[in-house]
């Protein structure tokens, strides 16, 4: 078992001690960010200095990029907003951190051709399918995971293998 650490960026320096102390402890193997249920958009510079870290330890990071579906009955969703998983936001993270890894979990419903796009445009993302049956993956999804992106859509640990993050 690989052990994530989730840390919200809303935390700052506090939470850039927090990931540095859980790295240097070999306690974690990456991170993992729900930005809808942090509340962050995660290209907001908030994030940054915690991004800094992740990457100068070449650990890769994982986005929950999917509309929440065990809120659907609360008034106003919970309070959560959707817009901040959309995939699109992770397109200036990848680009500002091209030595970190960017996993889109899950596949992105309802913005599998966003995330399509950021994983096309960046060699630094890859996406995960965990979580849905296949059944429910939209056609695009399928045909590019049948072609262009046959060896950037799989499941996180053989993502991870592939980056050679894990043995």
């Amino acid at each position: 078992m690989l052990a994530f650490a989730s840390i919200d960026p809303h935390k700052g320096k506090m939470g850039v001690r927090e990931a540095r102390r859980l790295i240097e402890d070999g306690v974690i193997r990456g991170f993992k960010f729900h930005p809808t249920c942090q509340g962050f958009f995660p290209n907001d510079r908030l994030a940054y200095p915690l991004y800094e870290v992740i990457a100068e330890h070449r650990l890769p990071a994982i986005f929950i990029a999917v509309t929440l579906v065990w809120e659907p009955e609360m008034p106003g969703g919970g309070g959560l907003k959707l817009k901040y998983s959309n995939p699109l936001h992770l397109d200036d993270v990848a680009a500002d951190f091209p030595d970190m890894t960017v996993i889109i979990a899950h596949p992105s419903w309802p913005w599998q051709d966003e995330a399509l796009s950021v994983c096309l445009h960046k060699p630094n993302v890859y996406i995960d399918l965990s979580g849905w049956l296949p059944k429910y993956f939209p056609p695009q999804l399928v045909q590019y995971a049948n072609s262009r992106l046959k060896n950037k859509i799989s499941l996180v640990r053989t993502i991870l293998l592939s980056r050679r993050i894990v043995g």
